[in-house]
């Protein structure tokens, strides 16, 4: 009896060993169905953008001086040294949310394989190969050269990753930015035919057809060639999405940054490096434009500032608290990352290089029409005649704050 006991529960012990050992040992996703593929994509966007290091590295910013405050990442950027930290908006937060958004996307199109692709599963085949061609876009846009035919060969690209990482730390070469934006196209052309927003529950938070398209024609102005051919592709993505409707967001993506407070006024403090009164009434809103007088924008009623420093504040943040009672916590803020009014200049960007400049006349009286208290509609003439009587802006213009950079 002794000998039977001892045999039964050693069964009982190895089944419980064989249990524990069959359990995933994290959190991760065990794809086994075509259900499982939906949350896992949730993941495939990346949580950081690079929107405070392009602003803050612009001709958008100006130093007001030595008698305001800033954080150290501001300060960085402006002066194009090499950031030091891993904020949020750092290039270090946005390279580590890009390519955690793309080991999403390569793990659920792995899944996919393994499941033959039926067609159940194509609308989220499309979303992933989108997702992971928009972070490698995104890459791309921060730590390479912008794309030129003559050099793209050469011209060093970043990794383009289409597995998943098996070791840590293990990435592709680099590759040549001709490579890179090859791979973008690749992906983003298997992938537009299979978007379908019937499987979102809310579309304008997924890479939904509307916002699929739009992606596609910024790519292909960035994606220029010397036969134009690009820009006609531009084109017509665009008019996918412009003959469909007048939604103004196509795609919001919740994200982690400190943007909001940036470019403005923050516990009480100016910030040293931003927009301020000079850019503001130069280059801004307060110059004046096309449109006529800057109080012909829809946008005047929501411009303030405070003595040296004028913003317009482009999008709400939102603070999440990590803990109420040391009162700290994260930023978020919700991006339209796609909207029918910048798609309609893009396309009037693409129509123009095309040498179809009415078409483009056509889509820049559009913008005017939804952005101007009094809309008056543009000749080609009239534009032609405005912009060309602008002289260009001295490189270090009166009374404005001068960037030094560091050697």
């Amino acid at each position: 009896n002794i000998i039977t006991l001892t045999f039964i529960t050693s069964l009982f012990a190895l089944a419980s060993c064989s249990d524990f050992l069959d359990t995933v040992p994290d959190n991760r996703i065990d794809i086994d169905g075509a259900d499982k593929f939906a949350p896992l994509l949730v993941s495939a966007y990346p949580t950081k953008l690079p929107m405070l290091m392009g602003e803050m590295s612009s001709d958008n910013v100006m130093d007001n001086g030595a008698q305001f405050d800033d954080m150290l990442l501001q300060e960085q950027l402006y002066l194009w040294e090499d950031p030091t930290g891993n904020d949020d908006d750092s290039p270090y937060g946005l390279w580590e949310a890009c390519y955690n958004a793309i080991a999403s996307a390569n793990q659920a199109l792995e899944g996919m394989d393994a499941l033959g692709n039926p067609d159940n599963v194509k609308a989220q085949r499309g979303e992933a190969l989108i997702c992971r061609a928009y972070s490698h876009f995104l890459l791309a846009n921060i730590f390479c050269m912008p794309y030129n035919p003559q050099t793209a060969k050469t011209d060093v690209g970043v990794p383009y990753v289409f597995v998943s990482e098996t070791k840590p730390m293990e990435l592709p070469d680099c590759g040549t930015m001709a490579e890179l934006y090859a791979n973008i196209e690749k992906d983003l052309v298997e992938a537009l035919p299979l978007i379908n927003e019937d499987i979102y529950t809310v579309p304008k938070y997924h890479f939904n057809r509307k916002a699929a398209y739009p992606f596609a024609t910024r790519f292909y102005l960035f994606y220029t060639h010397a036969d134009k051919s690009n820009y006609t592709k531009a084109i017509n993505c665009a008019n996918v999405v412009l003959g469909e409707g007048d939604p103004a967001n196509l795609l919001l993506s919740p994200i982690l940054s400190v943007w909001g407070y940036a470019h403005g006024p923050y516990s009480g403090r100016n910030r040293r490096y931003g927009n301020a009164n000079t850019l503001f009434a130069r280059e801004g809103p307060q110059a004046a434009g096309s449109w006529g007088t800057y109080s012909n924008l829809c946008t005047v009623g929501k411009l303030f500032g405070l003595s040296q420093k004028s913003f317009v504040p482009k999008m709400n943040a939102y603070f999440e608290y990590g803990d109420k009672a040391a009162g700290i916590g994260s930023l978020h803020l919700v991006v339209p990352m796609f909207t029918t009014d910048e798609i309609s200049l893009c396309r009037a960007k693409a129509y123009i290089l095309n040498g179809n400049l009415d078409a483009g006349v056509r889509d820049i009286n559009y913008w005017l029409k939804k952005h101007t208290v009094t809309y008056q509609a543009k000749s080609r003439t009239d534009l032609v005649d405005f912009y060309s009587k602008i002289a260009y802006m001295p490189t270090v213009p009166e009374n404005m704050g001068q960037r030094t950079i560091k050697k």
